[in-house]
């Protein structure tokens, strides 16, 4: 399995993981201890890994040995695939490129589909930690209005397969704002989006419940990187096309 999580931002480069042995990262705070105990000993698979990085030519992708399998990979694939025993590797996001980059890199890595590769996306549509509303029970449907209207929209367009929408969102600047105060889980769904093959994205059933159960009201660490409040959405996806993303702002 290739995935591509939310939580391995590398400004400025691609990498792909070829370690053989990655370990697992908790790279999060705030959280019960029960968490950080959790091991994913999954193998990696450094010959794959090699041919994404074949894939990735023209983004100048490079090898890595220093990451592994963070919580946007382990916390999905532990319930997905409980025994571990399914060789899985990482490839970063480069947070400084601008949104239609992340969308040829699925272009790219669409090709290894051919050689068994399960390809995979760990991030959230809508993620604004901040603005959770943990007051009420888990459903289906967002309690927040403007969480609600960005995910149908993105669900709508995924379906007719719009990429242009998806890359310029058309929303109020209050509504994107306020779903996406950073790109880095969006940038996935770019490029999720060439990589599906049925109209709406499956949703595991155990993954809400598992994070249910596991959520504190503490904001973990990594939801400190905030776009200035003087920049309004559209200009950070504009900001994001000319290159000037910077992570952490």
């Amino acid at each position: 399995m290739l995935v591509v999580s939310a939580h391995w931002l590398t400004p400025e480069q691609t990498l792909v993981d070829t370690q053989l042995k990655p370990k697992t990262i908790h790279d999060f705070g705030g959280f019960p201890p029960a968490l950080f105990d959790v091991q994913y000993p999954a193998p990696g698979h450094p010959e794959l890994a090699r041919s994404a990085i074949a894939a990735l030519a023209q983004s100048g992708a490079r090898p890595s040995e220093e990451w592994g399998l963070d919580h946007g990979t382990w916390s999905v694939l532990r319930l997905l695939y409980p025994a571990a025993d399914v060789p899985t590797f990482q490839v970063s996001i480069d947070y400084s490129k601008p949104p239609r980059f992340h969308w040829a890199l699925g272009q790219a890595l669409a090709a290894l589909r051919t050689q068994g590769v399960l390809i995979i996306g760990s991030g959230n549509i809508v993620r604004n930690l901040r603005a959770t509303d943990r007051s009420g029970r888990e459903t289906d449907e967002a309690s927040q209005p403007w969480a609600a209207q960005f995910d149908r929209y993105v669900q709508t367009v995924l379906a007719q397969r719009d990429t242009e929408a998806l890359l310029r969102p058309q929303l109020s600047d209050a509504v994107v704002s306020t779903a996406v105060p950073t790109p880095d889980h969006y940038f996935l769904q770019l490029l999720k989006s060439v990589q599906r093959e049925t109209a709406l994205p499956h949703r595991h059933p155990g993954l809400r419940a598992a994070f249910a159960a596991a959520w504190e009201s503490k904001t973990p660490f990594w939801a400190q990187a905030r776009r200035p409040a003087n920049l309004s959405a559209q200009q950070a996806f504009a900001l994001a096309a000319q290159h000037k993303w910077e992570a952490g702002q």
